[in-house]
């Protein structure tokens, strides 16, 4: 923390203290890839700017006055990643509360939550209607029951109109399946989706669009899966050995060729040596050799 605690202090010497003890870290103007990398995050932002927190947009200050407005804060409230990740500059035991872009958590900001003994929050914020990654990803910012939940046991209040529906309007979910079809066509990001299941893919859409959230056990998988699993399991060992197959006839093609080959550059050297001189010369000799050779059987 030394390193951090050096580069407040320079702050400190530079510029006077931000005024602002309650602040919103905001990606709403971080353009990412060109769309930026979330939608309807302006719910958030607009819901604690209310509440007398300042939105910050942290990438369109100087990189000095980011850390001057974080060090002076007295709570935080961010989406989870980067942002949350400049708690290191905060002052020890701030509040901080992180809307949560995916179900994922990162070892990063547990440790610093750690060492900064941060009074921390991290509140599921996001109903994705489809599979996305923390990183790179493509997310939909949206007041959830767990956000709600949150704001009950600290006493927020907050007027039913901001909480219209549990769920995000078709509409909205029709953008956002939009922006991450551009977003995950694109090969650079693509592989970080490639893997998901089709359940993760079924869940996520039940959640968005019925606001149910689907068993794993009650997929279990059926005879006929699992007899297509076999098959498929069968068709692929058939082509291991097919091309297993096809490698040796390869190297059994290759052995011809060599053969061949030498066969030829014999036929060329016997036809050049019979062609010279010095065995014309020695034609006699051998003639001799041979005779005394049936002689000798």
């Amino acid at each position: 923390l030394e390193t951090f605690e050096y580069m407040k202090e320079n702050v400190r010497r530079q510029l006077p203290a931000s005024p602002y003890e309650k602040i919103y870290l905001s990606r709403t103007k971080f353009q990412k890839f060109g769309t930026g990398d979330g939608l309807n995050e302006e719910y958030y932002e607009e819901f604690f700017a209310k509440r007398g927190y300042h939105v910050v947009y942290p990438e369109t200050l100087p990189f000095a006055e980011q850390i001057n407005v974080i060090m002076n804060a007295k709570e935080i409230a961010c989406v989870f990643g980067t942002l949350s990740h400049m708690a290191l500059f905060a002052e020890n035991g701030i509040r901080q509360i992180n809307i949560m872009r995916t179900t994922e958590l990162w070892i990063h900001q547990a440790v610093i939550n750690q060492v900064k003994e941060l009074d921390f929050y991290w509140i599921e914020g996001t109903i994705n209607p489809l599979p996305t990654p923390h990183n790179y990803g493509y997310f939909l910012y949206y007041p959830t029951k767990y956000f709600k939940a949150f704001l009950d046991s600290q006493g927020i209040a907050c007027p039913e109109e901001e909480f219209e529906s549990s769920l995000p309007p078709r509409e909205m979910v029709l953008e956002y399946i939009t922006h991450w079809t551009e977003h995950f066509s694109d090969p650079e990001y693509n592989w970080r989706v490639k893997d998901k299941t089709t359940f993760e893919y079924l869940n996520a859409l039940s959640l968005a669009l019925f606001g149910k959230e689907l068993s794993k056990e009650d997929y279990q998988p059926t005879k006929l899966s699992e007899d297509l699993k076999k098959q498929k399991k069968k068709a692929e060992q058939v082509q291991q050995k097919l091309k297993e197959q096809e490698r040796v006839n390869e190297e059994l093609r290759k052995f011809n060729r060599q053969l061949l080959e030498e066969r030829d550059s014999y036929k060329e050297r016997l036809e050049k040596t019979q062609s010279s001189a010095s065995w014309k010369i020695t034609k006699p000799m051998r003639d001799v050799h041979n005779i005394l050779k049936k002689v000798s059987k």
